[in-house]
């Protein structure tokens, strides 16, 4: 079993993760996935 709990930076490194292989990825017959995504938003207020 292969487990990775990390943060993407965007869509797109996700992808690249989930499709860039694995070591011993010749050996991997299925995937199997759990995404949450958590978007955050910082407003920023202008200090006088």
């Amino acid at each position: 079993m292969f487990t990775y709990g990390g943060v993407f930076r965007d869509e797109e490194h996700l992808a690249d993760s989930l499709t860039g292989g694995f070591a011993g990825s010749e050996e991997v017959t299925s995937l199997e996935c759990s995404l949450q995504l958590e978007v955050f938003k910082r407003y920023w207020t202008a200090r006088t």
